[in-house]
């Protein structure tokens, strides 16, 4: 572990809750796009809703991740999040429920792979925050 100084710490922290607004649009957008192809309609304002909606769960047992010994119950809250995005699609993007669990795979591949190109984005704006170790000179 390894502690930040206070000033990069805020920027990280401000820049990486701007990134998972952008994610949940990103996906919106996803989801959207991908309603025809699961027979269901192509709505972004709806694909936004259930997005967030399904976001939610995951945002607020987040808080559990500062206390290490109740980490799982993050685990709890994103996997909730998960199955409310699998109960929301066919009602607000209008796919058949037999269509539902094959949309909602396809929306977290989806999210899985935004969510290491956004962490690899944060990282790298982390790593250009951090001050460089100082290596000793050999005389």
């Amino acid at each position: 572990t390894f502690r930040l100084p206070l000033g990069p710490a805020l920027v990280h922290a401000v820049v990486s809750y701007g990134l998972a607004l952008a994610m949940v649009y990103v996906l919106a957008l996803i989801i959207s796009d991908l309603a025809p192809t699961f027979a269901g309609k192509q709505d972004l304002t709806q694909a936004l809703k259930v997005m967030a909606y399904a976001m939610t769960a995951a945002w607020v047992t987040g808080i559990f991740s500062l206390i290490p010994l109740l980490g799982i119950l993050g685990l709890l809250g994103a996997l909730y999040s998960l199955y409310l995005l699998y109960l929301g699609l066919p009602v607000l993007m209008k796919v058949p429920p037999e269509k539902a669990l094959a949309y909602t795979i396809v929306v977290i591949i989806c999210g899985i792979v935004i969510s290491v190109i956004i962490g690899w984005a944060s990282g790298m704006m982390l790593a250009g925050s951090m001050p460089q170790p100082v290596m000793p000179q050999i005389r």
